[in-house]
Formats: structure tokens, sequence, C-alpha cells
């Protein structure tokens, strides 16, 4: 699954695919809901910082 996958690949190699995936479609609530944006940002933030870790 993505976890095996995410350790065969290296950490930068990995950190890039996951902003790469993450960031289109943060970007794409952030246009739709931008009453949400600080919410939305805050939780994409903790998301990806637990998936990375």
């Amino acid at each position: 699954g993505w976890a095996e996958a995410g350790r065969a690949v290296t950490d930068a190699a990995g950190r890039a695919i996951l902003s790469a995936a993450v960031k289109p479609p943060t970007t794409d609530f952030k246009a739709r809901v931008p009453g949400t944006d600080d919410h939305r940002k805050a939780r994409s933030a903790r998301v990806t910082v637990v998936v990375v870790n």
C-alpha cells in the first residue's frame, strides 16, 4: 500500500509526491471555500505532517 511505497521511496521524493498530490486539492478547496480558508489550511497542514511523519 501507500505506507510500503512511502518507505521504499526516499523522504525527499515522498515529500515531493505528497506535496504535489496534496497541494492542488487544497488550493481548489481554498478557492471554493474562502470562508474556511484558515480551518482548511490548518487541517491540511496537520494531515500532511501526520502523513509525512
